[in-house]
């Protein structure tokens, strides 16, 4: 599950393992679970500032990897930090390695860091999707496109008997049911 910590901030009764223990105890959930055991779960409160927040990574005998650098991706459907937490680390590793080789640990010499997470793919994924949380946790994302998909799929493969519609005519309709008006729709496409 994911969930923004505003939210778990503003109501100060709920708690990540409620959350999780009304998921399993759910209806529609409980009997596909039935008979397990719980060997454990856990809440991760993952960064979600993007390349803003991404601080100094490196200085006079230092250096920040992984989520302690706010090297981190949600966008309300996935999260990505393990591989940036894995691959900033073997940087972090590869720098120490050069300035003990050097014996010189200071922020020129560990500034090899910066260098390396800038010649991989970590920081030009925070840098492509600077802002993303503004249309990930938009209304669009979380209402619009899941009714549009939704009502597409349906017209698309639900059998009738009858002749389908033209794919444009699934979508304008399906667009027009969404909730939001096409302007909206248009502008928060944009935006994205």
């Amino acid at each position: 599950a994911v969930i923004n910590a505003a939210d778990l901030r503003a109501n100060n009764s709920t708690y990540s393992y409620n959350i999780m223990e009304q998921f399993v105890t759910h209806p529609f959930i409980a009997p596909y679970l039935e008979g397990g055991k719980v060997e454990e779960y856990s809440a991760h409160l993952v960064c979600e500032g993007g390349i803003r927040s991404v601080p100094r990574l490196s200085g006079d005998g230092y250096m920040i990897a992984g989520d302690s650098a706010s090297l981190g991706f949600s966008n309300g459907l996935v999260i990505q930090g393990m591989n940036y937490a894995i691959t900033s680390g073997i940087a972090a590793a590869e720098a120490a390695i050069e300035a003990k080789s050097k014996g010189n640990f200071s922020a020129a010499s560990l500034h090899s860091y910066d260098e390396k997470l800038a010649s991989n793919y970590v920081l030009e994924d925070m840098k492509n999707f600077k802002g993303i949380e503004g249309v990930t946790w938009s209304s669009l994302m979380h209402k619009a496109v899941p009714r549009i998909a939704e009502k597409v799929f349906f017209d698309m493969f639900y059998e009738t008997g009858q002749p389908k519609r033209h794919l444009s005519e699934i979508l304008l309709e399906s667009a027009a049911g969404s909730g939001m008006s096409k302007s909206q729709l248009i502008l928060e496409a944009y935006r994205a």
